[in-house]
């Protein structure tokens, strides 16, 4: 305006009164996103946010994201290249109503069945009728309503009020069947992962010589491996030398190039599961390292390990956290140019809001969200790093010695990091533990999903950190482990049945590990329990024995431990069973 123009609206799109090529619309097929992943049904989610839209004072609310759409209804579709939605648009009525307006070829039998009578499906050029009929006043998100909507209902005289999207925090606060896909969709991936990486050691050993085009269709292909690939998530970042310090490279056979020994490559990358969605980034040695290539890889090193480590009390923001992640660059002069991370969906869009990690950052973090969680450096011409993990936030208890309940992260990735570009100068005898430990965490996660070659190339480069000159001092037991009762309830399900539950658990926690709930073994459900041959030996608790599951949907192999003779250090935990999280469902409160 204070340049003499101004936004008009036109009636039809001007675009496409000159794109003679336009493709049709998608017709990509819908499908039914099944309870067992969901966590919550269709019906209730959409009594849920119908009470919301009337707590908020409205009659009905415009629904104009997919992933909004896809969740509320517990449909996933194929009409948006690396995404599972499908295109469409909802309304959804305080009385739980919704009118869903999609191609109707696009919903089969199994879908029309499961969206049920309260869900009426009309074709697109139905909209505006619709709209004209709406009763007042009509929820839009300033945020992500088109402009269209909001001149529909100011023509038919509706009242129309502003307001977020009902379905956007509760999207955001995923189910603990939810957790439970994504984390298993982490253990897959992070397995291909781990099959990319050995062949790309292999590969650079042997003197090879690769291309970013060619790196990116090997990595896709030992993701489609697993037989569970649905498509990858975003379009995969490899950018070698100085292509890696293009934060958002898309390699093209225009911009294609050659990996040069020595140089640092980049791979940021993603998948789809129908279980959950991924996203991870490593950086990697190529060749000899130089001491300012180790020194930067260190410092984004340590700014990951802050986030993943830190504590907070409710209420804070993704902005309140940020500067965990620059704290080690700022020390240094440097920083990055964009957020420490995003929020993810759960087999839905791997950015989604409202979480994130930067100084906009608003929203509070809550339980059951999942960021990523990537700082990053990059010198313009030569290289970028950047380090990537997955983390849900969740409930941490009060630390030892204090008086109130935190929360903290749970990291869901799990693949190597290169040690070979690590300073270990630069870290603290704290910071080597947490790399340590979640090196044996890898190991012991994804090991026994890769072929017996990649397991051996996965014991290397998960080994400890060899002693170097930063190391002035030993990290006592005491300050890697600590058990202690749990002040609340542990539930263990599978099956859809509650198989155990008690007030009596004691919680382990320990450096570069989740929280885990040992349940005393009189309520750990020992009626379902078989020990199977599996043994492992961990060197700060003793020799584990496994337990098999049985539930009606059949065996779940190595679904428990316990130590039967533990050390002295956690003899506490003599008598209990614990159970991994990723093959049952393990609630606290």
């Amino acid at each position: 305006e204070a340049r003499g123009a101004q936004l008009v609206s036109v009636a039809s799109n001007p675009l496409d009164a000159v794109w003679e090529d336009q493709p049709p619309p998608p017709l990509g097929s819908a499908r039914v996103h099944p309870l067992s992943l969901a966590g919550e049904d269709a019906v209730a989610k959409r009594a849920r946010m119908g009470a919301a839209v009337a707590e908020a004072g409205a009659a009905s609310a415009v629904l104009t994201l997919p992933d909004s759409v896809a969740w509320l209804l517990n449909i996933r579709g194929s009409d948006i290249s690396r995404s599972p939605v499908m295109h469409g648009f909802a309304v959804l009525h305080s009385d739980a109503r919704v009118d869903l307006f999609t191609d109707p070829d696009k919903l089969d039998g199994d879908v029309r069945a499961h969206l049920g009578n309260e869900v009426s499906i009309h074709a697109p050029d139905a909209l505006a009728g619709v709209v004209a009929g709406l009763k007042g006043p009509v929820l839009l998100d300033p945020k992500s309503c088109p402009l269209w909507f909001a001149e529909q209902l100011d023509a038919a005289g509706i009242e129309r009020m502003s307001g977020d999207d009902p379905c956007i925090l509760p999207k955001a606060c995923k189910t603990l069947e939810e957790l439970a896909g994504m984390r298993a969709a982490h253990l897959r991936d992070g397995a291909a992962m781990a099959t990319f990486l050995c062949w790309l050691d292999t590969a650079l050993a042997a003197g090879e010589t690769l291309t970013e085009i060619a790196i990116v269709e090997k990595l896709e292909s030992f993701r489609a491996a697993n037989g569970d690939l649905e498509d990858i998530s975003f379009e995969t970042i490899c950018g070698s030398g100085p292509h890696g310090a293009i934060v958002h490279y898309r390699v093209s056979r225009e911009t294609d190039r050659e990996l040069v020994p020595g140089e640092l490559l980049l791979v940021d990358s993603g998948a789809q599961y129908p279980d959950g969605t991924t996203d991870i980034t490593r950086t990697m040695a190529t060749g000899a390292v130089t001491g300012q290539q180790r020194r930067h890889f260190t410092l984004v090193l340590k700014g990951m390990i802050a986030i993943s480590e830190t504590r907070w009390p409710s209420g804070l923001s993704g902005r309140d956290l940020d500067p965990f992640a620059r704290r080690a660059l700022w020390q240094a002069g440097l920083d990055f140019d964009h957020g420490t991370g995003h929020g993810v969906g759960a087999c839905l869009n791997v950015h989604e809001g409202p979480q994130s990690l930067s100084r906009r950052g608003s929203a509070p973090l809550v339980p059951g969200m999942i960021l990523s969680n990537e700082p990053g450096f990059y010198v313009e011409g030569a290289y970028g790093i950047r380090i990537e993990n997955l983390v849900v936030v969740e409930e941490a208890g009060v630390p030892p010695g204090g008086t109130r309940p935190m929360l903290g992260f749970e990291t869901i990735t799990w693949c190597p990091i290169d040690r070979r570009l690590i300073d270990t100068v630069l870290l603290t005898p704290g910071e080597r533990v947490w790399l340590d430990g979640y090196h044996a965490r890898v190991l012991e996660s994804i090991g026994p999903l890769c072929a017996p070659e990649v397991q051996a190339w996965l014991e290397a480069a998960c080994a400890p950190l060899g002693d170097g000159p930063g190391v002035v001092e030993e990290v006592q037991m005491s300050d890697r482990i600590t058990v202690q009762p749990h002040a609340g309830v542990v539930s263990i399900r599978a099956g859809g049945a509650v198989l155990a539950e008690t007030t009596r658990a004691l919680v382990l926690r320990e450096a570069g590990y989740d929280p885990v709930y040992y349940l005393p073994r009189e309520d750990a459900g020992i009626e379902f329990l078989e020990v199977s041959e599996t043994r492992t030996t961990c060197p700060h608790k003793g020799e584990a024995t496994h337990y098999d599951l049985e539930v009606k949907s059949g065996r779940i192999s190595d679904a428990a431990w316990s130590y039967e003779d533990p050390i002295e250090a956690v003899a506490a935990i003599k008598g209990y069973v614990a159970f991994y999280g990723n093959k049952v469902t393990v609630s606290t409160g």
